[in-house]
């Protein structure tokens, strides 16, 4: 395999419309409002609605028999406000930055009803937020749509929610055929005490319950999770790892979340190829962390994990050190910008690797299916996973679980 033979870099192509409709309710409302001019005929009309739809947002499907096919949904967002000059729905992977007008919510006439439908399929996950303009203001990123907010105010009528990066609140959307996410959904008992590692590096490392006996058979194995303030303050990595050890889905690991800002950029950004990130991962943290912990030498017993950018780095860290590091997570990899290094032959075959990507991420859709190919051309045990999603942590906390549970697969029967 030469870099040719890897996916190459490109410019990311703009998202394909996201596919509106319309909800019969909604249709309904504008009709009776049209028929009335008393107010208080009216006011009755938009109260019962409103009762109607105590939760949002609101599902319709025609032959639950085929709920999996594609737009077999109807997913009505639903916002109220009779003040608002215009409303804009956020939602991950179908809202787009160079288009925010196709997802401005459109009001009932006379009423304080705003509304947007998509057609999705079954199996949909995403953050969603809404964002208001009254009159006489302007939106405060207009003339720079990419600035806008992650989160937008959350959606009062949906209980589920879920954080951002940032650790900022957002509704979430997770249709009736949506994955299971079974593990980490009870509240986290904090992150984990944070320690200085190699370089001083941050670190927050746990040891789940039932590493102590584990450890009776051998070293315990070790996955190394990037962007590691994220994943242990905000999104629970912790919670995740002993839920899944306690239901004996995979065997209990060294859980090491390194934070980002270290050699080569955070967790191998866009200003970094990555290589330096890679060879400190390699050479300095695992040596670091069997001399500590006792963490396994065999590569097999290692894993690295990474989102985005650093999915590219994660990825890059096993090609490039397959003697030591045998397993790679890789969730929504940017590998449109950038290619990877040709690996080592002779231990390609060696590497386990669970590669996801989102159906939402058009730019990343082709590339992270190619490589997953590539590597199992070459003997990689590879695991090819797309969801129904964005980049989004909504989805990537549930896939983050069954790469872990994958990679480090059930103890042995007891």
């Amino acid at each position: 395999m030469n870099e040719s033979q890897l996916p190459p870099p490109g410019r990311a192509p703009r998202p394909p419309a996201a596919p509106l409709t319309v909800n019969a309710a909604v249709l309904a409302l504008r009709d009776e409002l049209r028929l009335w001019d008393a107010p208080a005929t009216r006011e009755l009309a938009l109260e019962h609605f409103w009762t109607t739809h105590p939760r949002t947002p609101v599902l319709e499907t025609t032959d639950p028999g085929r709920a999996f096919a594609e737009g077999q949904y109807t997913v009505t967002f639903l916002w109220q406000d009779a003040e608002a000059e215009e409303v804009l729905l956020a939602v991950n992977g179908l809202v787009d930055e160079q288009d925010l007008a196709a997802s401005l919510m459109r009001r009932v006439p006379g009423s304080d009803v705003w509304q947007l439908s998509y057609r999705m399929r079954g199996d949909w996950r995403a953050s969603y937020g809404f964002h208001r303009r009254l009159p006489g203001e302007r939106w405060p990123w207009a003339d720079r749509p990419a600035e806008m907010p992650a989160a937008g105010m959350l959606d009062p009528r949906n209980p589920r929610t879920g954080r951002l990066r940032s650790g900022a609140a957002t509704s979430v959307v997770s249709l009736p055929d949506a994955p299971p996410q079974p593990w980490g959904a009870r509240d986290a008992a904090g992150a984990p005490p944070e320690i200085i590692g190699p370089d001083g590096r941050r670190l927050w490392v746990h040891e789940p319950a039932g590493a102590d006996s584990a450890s009776a058979a051998g070293p315990p194995p070790a996955a190394i999770l990037l962007d590691g303030e994220v994943w242990a303050c905000v999104q629970g990595a912790a919670t995740i790892v002993d839920d899944l050890v306690a239901d004996r889905a995979m065997r209990p690991c060294l859980l090491v979340m390194v934070g980002a800002g270290g050699p080569g950029g955070a967790e191998g950004s866009v200003d970094s190829d990555g290589a330096a990130e890679s060879a400190w991962i390699a050479d300095r943290l695992l040596p670091w962390l069997r001399e500590r912990y006792g963490v396994s030498a065999r590569p097999a017993d290692v894993a690295v994990a990474g989102q985005a950018d650093g999915g590219y780095t994660a990825l890059r860290t096993a090609l490039e050190h397959p003697e030591t590091i045998g397993a790679v997570l890789s969730q929504s990899a940017t590998l449109w910008r950038r290619k990877l290094p040709a690996p080592e032959l002779s231990l390609i075959h060696q590497l386990h690797a669970y590669i996801e990507v989102g159906l939402q991420q058009h730019a990343l859709r082709g590339p992270n299916d190619r490589l997953a190919s590539e590597l199992t051309r070459f003997g990689c045990d590879t695991h090819f996973v797309e969801f129904n999603g964005g980049a989004d942590y909504a989805c990537w906390r549930g896939g983050l679980a069954d790469g872990l549970r994958t990679l480090f697969g059930p103890p042995a029967p007891r």
